[in-house]
């Protein structure tokens, strides 16, 4: 209630100020625009009413025109102006509607474009959460594998090293056989050599007559004293310890 009162206030000192600068009374439209587009059209033409009810008549007076023939102008213009009036408020209540329509139509395609946003967000947040999980696992694959790799790498040097340290000692170890066997072999020839140099200035001879008579002699006699058999046997012990000598 204290708004449409403010509201008409309002249009009369827009009217009142119109009358005194000797200007035509504005339009429904032209006063709601001056109002700062506030107020409904019905409330703007109820208020426009009453002033030319109250204070029109006054302002007729003052400016010399009869009361009466002001009140008959008036209601010819105002039997014109309403269909006017009217008609421009119910185009203008319809665009206003159709206008609403419009921006509540627009209003559920944003909401609905806003919706199919946000689940399009959250959807690809969790694909990207997954792709950044897969991404972190592979990396510590790679790690693992590339860990792995050293430590292959490591053993395998090792094992090269021992390869080659093996090698090193299986070709001294081959080298010493080598030489032990040549050592063998010039040892064998020498020992070869040494024999047949003994056996071609040392040739064997055949049993003489005489070691036979020693024989018999020996045979012969058994039968005489001890004092004699011990220096007969030590005389033969000697002339065998002569004798050996030359077998070798």
């Amino acid at each position: 209630m204290s708004s449409a009162l403010d509201t008409n206030h309002a249009v009369w000192a827009i009217l009142d100020a119109s009358v005194e600068r000797g200007e035509q009374i504005p339009s429904l439209r032209t006063i709601r625009t001056m109002l700062g587009d506030k107020g409904s059209f019905s409330t703007i033409s109820d208020a426009v009413q009453v002033w030319r009810q109250t204070r029109q008549p006054k302002a007729s007076t003052i400016n010399g025109l009869g009361a009466e023939f002001m009140t008959n102008i008036r209601t010819a213009i105002w039997a014109e102006v309403e269909p006017l009036l009217k008609k421009a408020a119910d185009e203008a209540r319809k665009e206003a509607v159709s206008s609403m329509a419009i921006e509540r139509e627009e209003t559920r395609k944003l909401r609905n474009a806003a919706e199919e946003l946000f689940f399009e967000t959250e959807y690809k947040n969790a694909h990207f959460k997954e792709a950044l999980e897969a991404k972190a696992a592979q990396e510590k694959q790679i790690a693992d594998l590339t860990e792995a790799k050293k430590d292959t790498e490591a053993k395998l040097k090792t094992a090269e090293d021992q390869l080659q340290e093996a090698q090193k000692q299986i070709k001294a170890a081959q080298a010493q056989i080598e030489s032990l066997q040549k050592e063998l072999s010039d040892a064998q020839a020498n020992y070869i050599k040494k024999l047949e140099e003994l056996a071609a200035a040392k040739p064997a001879k055949a049993p003489s007559k005489r070691s036979g008579a020693a024989k018999g002699k020996s045979a012969a006699s058994t039968g005489k004293n001890a004092s004699k058999n011990t220096g007969k046997e030590s005389s033969s012990s000697d002339s065998e310890s002569a004798k050996e000598p030359e077998a070798k």
